[in-house]
């Protein structure tokens, strides 16, 4: 298993069988705003490539089937070129055990962390 610094996984078990897993991220404290932000999170399809797909030995085409996605579609999540919606949350929570809110919140919080790093570009009155 592979894990990049920004996050911790933690695995629930009942007998030998993964039942349900939260990744925990961490945080540093930004500079003069008294406020908390994820450092870089990772996009949740990189979550889903490394800790679903990989360790089952998943193919792409398996594991959009298993889904009940388009072969096409898993990939734009799996690259970061899409997120996760609430009803892709749903399949995920369905096929690998994780919360529905679990991959929702991880998502946003790359949205978010995308939306700091041009928030220099952001225009209000």
């Amino acid at each position: 298993m592979s894990v990049s610094t920004n996050w911790r996984l933690t695995f629930r078990f009942e007998g030998e069988d993964v039942t349900d897993f939260d990744p925990l991220d961490y945080y540093s404290v930004r500079k003069g705003h008294g406020e908390v932000e994820m450092h870089n999170p990772a996009h949740p399809g990189e979550i889903i490539r490394e800790e679903c797909l990989k360790p089952l030995g998943l193919t792409v085409t398996a594991a959009a089937e298993a889904l009940g996605v388009t072969r096409e579609a898993l990939p734009d999540l799996l690259n970061g070129h899409t997120g996760v919606s609430p009803e892709m949350a749903i399949r995920l929570e369905t096929v690998f055990g994780s919360t529905a809110d679990t991959w929702l919140r991880m998502q946003v919080q790359r949205d978010l962390w995308e939306a700091r790093q041009r928030a220099d570009q952001i225009k209000v009155q």
